[in-house]
């Protein structure tokens, strides 16, 4: 059975996925950029940007997971893997994809769905920085990867 390999750093992994979410917090710097021209920057926590940002997170993240558990070959066990990415799909992925058209569509946004949406760009943010470096760990961390 393969293993991780030692010499690649998590360090490493971080260090991708932290490139990789500077580019997907852009548009919403951009934004930022933007209503602080037109003295609005406390508005920025109503933009939708937060919820599209979310999903993009999300949905990177899983492919991070799926990417390293196909090169691990067999480290991490599917099923476990399995459960771990239902949960995300179903408690981040669906909820920050549903906010999204509300966040849209409202001129003035409930303050519920303000802090929504923030909650779940807080957890995606952090789930991707995670599921990032590991599925970076694990696709760098495969010896048996270039013999095949």
């Amino acid at each position: 059975m393969p293993t991780i390999d030692p010499t690649v750093r998590p360090t490493k992994g971080v260090a991708l996925a932290a490139s990789e979410f500077f580019f997907i917090l852009l548009p919403i710097i951009v934004t930022a950029i933007v209503l602080a021209a037109k003295d609005q920057l406390p508005s920025i926590v109503h933009s939708p940007e937060w919820s599209f940002a979310a999903t993009i997170l999300t949905g990177q993240a899983i492919v991070k997971v799926v990417s390293g558990l196909l090169a691990s070959r067999g480290i991490i066990a599917w099923q476990r893997t399995a459960v771990w990415l239902s949960s995300i799909i179903v408690f981040l992925l669906v909820p920050s994809a549903t906010i999204l058209a509300p966040m849209v569509l409202a001129e003035a946004p409930a303050t519920w769905m303000v802090i929504m949406q923030s909650l779940l760009f807080l957890t995606a943010a952090i789930l991707f920085l995670f599921y990032g470096s590991l599925g970076h760990q694990l696709v760098e961390g495969e010896p048996a990867a270039s013999a095949s």
